[in-house]
Parts: structure tokens; sequence; C-alpha cells
């Protein structure tokens, strides 16, 4: 009777830790973002309301809601005449600030060519024979290589096109970035978003699984069940 009682006591635990624990991290992260988001606006608090934990608090949510509201009068006033002929001032001027323009530049470039992929920074998921033959690292193609570069990585004028290739680590924290011919590439029929899922699992959850097998809550009292 007692092993049974424990038996039920033991997997109502390990259930709800499995439960709790994607709200948990939601949790970390949302709060890793805020602090993120609003830390430097502490460090110029003075230190006797720094002290007070509370003040703290309602002050980054002060901040948070000003950002918010902020980026909302940005938008609005980018989007007339005059706040248009304001933000092309802006940009001629910060462009010829030397050091500053390096930076600036570089990121509004960057930015520029996100926005300008339709379908987002990566078109699509491939298969490229790496690091060596027999093996596959799972990518994803960012743009086609202008024809002068594809030249240089070719020796020749290239007769067949060139694309870039983000190889990513598994979890997702930086990776390698290549260019290869486009004929060397396996397409893969999965989306962006269920390729990332597969680098953020380290390789455990690959495209489809998460649509098999039920909820979370049936996998997790299976898999309780299993362990005991």
């Amino acid at each position: 009777m007692k092993d049974i009682i424990w038996r039920n006591v033991r997997s109502n635990i390990l259930v709800g830790m499995l439960l709790l624990l994607p709200v948990l991290l939601t949790i970390f992260i949302a709060n890793w973002l805020f602090g993120l988001t609003t830390d430097f606006i502490v460090a110029w608090l003075p230190k006797a309301v720094q002290d007070v934990q509370w003040k703290v608090f309602l002050l980054r949510i002060v901040f948070l809601v000003l950002l918010v509201v902020l980026m909302f009068f940005v938008g609005l006033l980018a989007r007339n005449v005059a706040g248009k002929r304001l933000l092309d001032f802006g940009d001629k001027v910060l462009a010829s600030v030397p050091m500053i323009n390096k930076i600036y530049v570089s990121l509004r470039q960057i930015s520029e060519t996100i926005l300008d992929q339709s379908g987002g920074m990566f078109k699509e998921v491939v298969l490229l024979e790496y690091p060596r033959p027999g093996l596959f690292a799972m990518g994803f193609v960012t743009a086609e290589v202008p024809k002068s570069l594809a030249l240089r990585a070719a020796g020749k004028e290239p007769k067949e096109e060139w694309v870039g290739v983000f190889l990513p680590i598994s979890p997702p924290t930086s990776g390698f970035f290549v260019l290869a011919r486009r004929a060397e590439l396996r397409p893969l029929k999965v989306s962006v978003s269920e390729a990332m899922k597969l680098f953020v699992s380290g390789g455990t959850v690959f495209p489809g699984a998460l649509d098999e097998g039920g909820s979370l809550l049936e996998k997790a009292e299976d898999w309780v069940e299993r362990q005991t």
C-alpha cells in the first residue's frame, strides 16, 4: 500500500515538474530580456533608490512603457514628410561622424538587408556535405553570392549559382558562414522554424516529431510510466 502511494506521489511530482518546466523557462527568458532592456537605466539611479527594490522595479516598468511610447512616436513621425526629412538629416549626420559612422552605416546596411529578404533572413533549409565527405551539416541559405565574389571563390567565371550558407552550431549560439555552389546543396522540405527546433533541442527533436504522440501532458505521463 505504501509503495503504491509513494509511486503515485512520485509520478505526480515528475509530471508536474515536466509541465512547469516550459513555463519556468519562459519566465526566466522574459525576465532576462526585461533586465537586459532596463539594466542600464538602473546604473544611473542614485544609490539610495537602487537599495529599494520596489522602486527599482517600478522605474524599470516606467522606462519600458516610455520606450514603447517613444518607438510609437518615432514610427508616427517617420511616416510623414517632415519626419522623413528629419530622419534623412539625422542619417547624414551619423554617417559623417568619424568612428561612429562605421558602426552606424554597417548596422543600417545589415538591417536593410534583413528587411529586403521577403521570407526572412534565412531563405531555405539545406544539407551540405561538411566537414568531410560522408558527413552532412544542416544549414540555411542566406542570399545569392554576387558574381564578383563568386568569381574569386571559383577562380574563374562562374557558370553556376553560388549562395551563402549559414551553418549553426547546436544549441544555436553561433555558427559558420560558407560560400557554396547551389548544385552541391541538398534542399530539405522543412521550414526554417522546424529546423531551428532541431538545433535548439541539440538534435533530439526532428521536424515532424512534435506532431506525433499527443500533448505535453500525455508525453510526460508516458515518460513517468517508463521510469517507474
